[in-house]
């Protein structure tokens, strides 16, 4: 029978040679020790001299059989146990074969996104990222775990461990690409040079820290580093354990560290290696001493619905992807009208429509409001109708026989009214009348003859029992009309003056304004006799002599009513040329200018003149 070894040794050398890139004593030491093993190599657990001492026996499941081949080769069938599942972020040549991984329902590793993990829940989640994992560490698998890292190993990748034992961003041995070597002091990838004696730095990254053939061999005591001290060609050979299966870890970590050179010491390497998402399976995958942590497990749960509800604890389900009812629900039955879900579909007495709506019987103020129950009978309304009362003008079926407001004609309710004075109603002209009920109301009262203002017409109008007692007497006849001008005599039918009428008050007690009459008011220039005198347009100033223009173009008028103002009716002459005649030609006010007008003479003797 054979186990498979190649997870724990693949885990135990995954941050070793890289191409014969190496940084830190610690990984230098590692990779001596462990014979700096290929990722995937298969280590022959039955060597006696790989044999660990009796306290340090591997777990029972990995124990090897004495008949196991020297090539520890796995049968097809045997399959991994769980807690020894590959990170998501290991190397290739150590995946698990696909039909060798634990089923992990919804997600797989490869179905995630470089910077996500599959959770234990089957959904891919955010990878972790180094340094924010509090008082944890972030671990290769891509999550937060509890307490200190060991080494750079047990730190997601492009991360080391530190000294407090935190994963830190920062490269790591073995961690670079080819032609580079990782500086550890400033935890940065370099360039590989030559090789410098006394800097315990492989510098020309061949694996050998102040190679022999560069630095030479001072012999030293042989400690647990990776190299050869003593000086006698074997390296780390008071240690024999290296290697093998060392003490540590929890859960899947159990029993998956190695011993391993660092820094001069013996340490156990490699216990984070295994560590995986934690999954509800009843193991402690994430290797933080918790188990199932996450699921809510061994809690009460409920199943199904209705009558088939069935209740019961959580357990882990059978892919480990989450966690399920123990119980299952019970068989559904017919549906009847009682409150309760025979048929167990979520929906109560879904039968009946009008179950719980609300309902009515009586008419009028009999109604009574109800709601849709269930009874034996099925599905009935529970309200009781109320009694019966008089018909009354209210909006209201008050006797309940489905009418409202109606006589006992059936005709709406008709009821008599005055709104007059006390004591007048039957008094002179006033008499009552009828009121209708209209939605819910008695109309206004209808064909009554209510107290009037008193007239001065034989009649007791105010209904006081006295006629024509008018407050201001009786001066007229009321409404009647007369003629009435209030412009001085003779003025009344001459020019705009006419007379109006003038009508008696309703009440008898005197005549209104004699509205329309036109009286003699001042003469205006608008073609009417406004005075009233019988002469038209007589305004001052009108008739007087009056001219326009000056020199030739002067022309003689009289002033009249012109556009509604005195004006001279004279318009101008044109002007023309001006000419040697002594005349104002061109009406400019001058005589015969710049026409000459110099001193001359004419005749001789005595007939000589001087112009």
């Amino acid at each position: 029978m054979r186990i498979w070894v190649m997870v724990a040794a693949g885990l135990l050398v995954a941050a070793c040679d890289d191409g014969g890139t190496t940084g830190s004593p610690v990984d230098s030491a590692v990779d001596a020790t462990i014979g700096r093993l290929d990722q995937g190599t298969l280590v022959d657990m039955t060597r006696p001299d790989m044999a660990p001492p009796p306290d340090m026996a591997p777990p029972p499941d990995m124990a090897v059989p004495p008949d196991a081949a020297p090539d520890m080769a796995p049968d097809p069938d045997m399959a991994p146990p769980p807690d020894m599942t590959v990170p998501p972020d290991a190397a290739p040549d150590m995946a698990l074969p696909p039909d060798l991984g634990p089923d992990m329902g919804g997600c797989t590793p490869e179905s995630c996104a470089p910077d996500e993990i599959c959770g234990p829940d089957g959904v891919c989640v955010p990878r972790c990222v180094a340094g924010e994992c509090g008082n944890g560490h972030c671990g290769v698998a891509g999550s937060c775990l509890e307490g200190p890292c060991n080494d750079d190993d047990s730190c997601v990748a492009d991360a080391y461990c530190s000294a407090p034992g935190q994963c830190v961003v920062g490269c790591r041995v073995g961690g670079c690409d080819d032609g580079q070597r990782c500086d550890l002091e400033a935890r940065a990838c370099v360039a590989c040079g030559d090789e410098i004696c006394g800097n315990d730095i492989d510098d020309d990254c061949d694996g050998e820290i102040e190679d022999i053939d560069v630095c030479g061999c001072v012999p030293a005591d042989e400690i647990c580093d990776g190299r050869d001290n003593d000086c006698d060609g074997n390296t780390d050979e008071t240690f024999p354990d290296a290697g093998l299966v060392c003490p540590g870890g929890v859960g899947a970590c159990a029993g998956t560290g190695r011993w391993a050179c660092a820094a001069g010491e013996r340490v156990c390497a490699g216990l984070d290696d295994a560590a995986s998402p934690e999954r509800c399976d009843g193991a402690d995958n994430d290797c933080d001493g918790s188990t199932d942590e996450g699921f809510d497990i061994n809690v009460p749960c409920m199943v199904g619905q209705g009558a088939c509800a069935a209740a019961g604890v959580t357990r882990c389900a059978a892919d480990g992807a989450g966690d399920e009812c123990n119980v299952q629900p019970g068989a559904p039955g017919v549906e009847a009208c009682n409150g309760a879900d025979d048929d167990c579909d979520g929906a109560t007495d879904e039968d009946w429509a009008d179950l719980g709506e609300a309902c009515f019987a009586g008419d009028g103020v009999c109604r009574a409001a109800g709601l849709v129950v269930c009874t034996p009978d099925g599905a009935a309304c529970d309200a009781a109708p109320g009694a019966a009362g008089d018909e009354t003008c209210n909006g209201v079926d008050d006797d309940c026989d489905g009418a409202t407001d109606e006589g006992a004609d059936g005709q709406p309710i008709v009821e008599p009214c005055y709104t007059g004075l006390d004591g007048t109603a039957g008094v002179g002209p006033c008499r009552g009348g009828t009121a209708t009920c209209v939605d819910g109301a008695l109309e206004a009262c209808a064909d009554q003859v209510l107290p009037g203002v008193e007239l001065c017409d034989a009649t007791d109008n105010d209904c006081n029992g006295v006629i024509d007692d008018a407050a201001g007497g009786c001066n007229c006849v009321p409404n009647s009309v007369r003629p009435c001008y209030a412009g001085p005599d003779g003025t009344e039918g001459v020019g705009d003056c006419r007379g109006a009428l003038q009508a008696c008050a309703a009440d008898g007690s005197g005549w209104g304004p004699c509205d329309g009459q036109v009286v003699p008011a001042d003469e205006i220039c608008g073609g009417g006799d406004e005075n009233c005198n019988g002469a038209v347009d007589d305004v001052p100033g009108v008739g007087e002599p009056c001219s326009d223009g000056v020199g030739a173009c002067a022309v003689n008028g009289f002033r009249d009513c012109v556009g509604g103002a005195v004006a001279c009716d004279a318009v101008a002459g044109q002007p023309v040329a001006e000419a040697c005649n002594n005349i104002d030609d061109d009406c400019d006010g001058s005589l015969d200018e710049g026409l000459g007008g110099g001193a001359c003479s004419v005749g001789q003797g005595v007939c000589a003149r001087d112009g």
